[in-house]
């Protein structure tokens, strides 16, 4: 069976401290990142933790700071093609930070979390 060039579904995934999420886009999809947000919490308040992604082993970059002990969103439009391979990791506070998007041309991405002292 195959899909329909406009079909498109959600995806979501946390990333949590200390850990590297790595998403792979499937051959012939293509995806994006909508947003990111982090829940409030009563520890650490006021400490920040910063979102980074790099895509296909280049140069790091920062994509959203957030200020812990807020409920914080941002909203963005980060375009990711086929086969792009994307690491996600927080430097900062210890609390994890959801991320969600829309994949499209495929069903679903290959999502895995990593121990970075592994790699």
């Amino acid at each position: 069976m195959s899909i329909a060039p406009n079909f498109s579904s959600f995806w979501s995934a946390d990333v949590h401290p200390n850990k590297v999420l790595h998403v792979v886009i499937p051959p012939q999809a293509h995806a994006t990142l909508a947003s990111a947000t982090i829940s409030p919490i009563k520890d650490n308040q006021d400490a920040r933790v910063v979102l980074y992604a790099r895509v296909n082993h280049g140069t790091e970059a920062a994509l959203f700071p957030f200020t812990v002990g807020h409920c914080e969103s941002v909203t963005i439009d980060l375009f990711f093609a086929s086969d792009d391979i994307i690491d996600f990791y927080l430097k900062g506070a210890e609390i994890p930070v959801q991320i969600k998007g829309q994949i499209f041309g495929d069903y679903s991405l290959q999502i895995e979390e990593v121990d970075p002292q592994q790699e």
